[in-house]
């Protein structure tokens, strides 16, 4: 069973596979009819500049936050990491008077708390479970694009994935 220290470790060696494989996708994605403009682009950046890096270095950050995401069912580092970006996405929906989609993200921060360390955020169907918002939520409020959160929702697996691996679980 490794620290944070190796979950990062063998979260960053995937994250910077994932990197590779949607830096090399980046073309083809391009010309897929299905992945608007907007997933591969920049804003103010000429097309084609720094996007397949930007789309890579996406699917990487997804992965390493994921290769963390089933120890915030203890005090560590990947709680302090998740709950810090559930603060701060709980306070700008309220910013911004979403009340429904901030008391939804509360809930979601609230559900380690009724769990034992690798209890439920240790499994298989967590590991498919929890990341599949990134792919629906497109679906439902972006229909002009409803799969860009498909590449993200694998890239999130991959990382749940070595959790789960170095934890001797797989």
């Amino acid at each position: 069973m490794a620290g944070y220290k190796g979950h990062i470790a063998g979260g960053g060696i995937a994250a910077g596979c994932v990197y590779g494989l949607g830096a090399f996708l980046h073309g083809p994605m391009q010309r897929a009819e299905w992945v608007p403009a907007s997933v591969y682009t920049l804003p103010g950046w000429p097309i084609g500049t720094w996007d397949g890096v930007a789309y890579g270095a996406s699917l990487a950050a997804v992965c390493l936050l994921f290769s963390l995401f089933p120890d915030i069912d203890t005090e560590s580092m990947g709680q302090r990491v998740f709950g810090c970006l559930l603060l701060t996405g709980i306070v700008v929906l309220i910013a911004a008077r979403q009340f429904r989609e901030a008391s939804l993200l509360g809930v979601f921060a609230a559900l380690p708390l009724v769990s034992n360390h690798r209890g439920w955020t240790h499994t298989k169907a967590a590991m498919v479970m929890v990341p599949l918002p990134i792919a629906i939520v497109p679906y439902l409020f972006m229909p002009g694009a409803p799969r860009i959160g498909v590449p993200l929702y694998i890239a999130a697996v991959v990382g749940y994935y070595t959790h789960l691996a170095i934890d001797g679980r797989a």
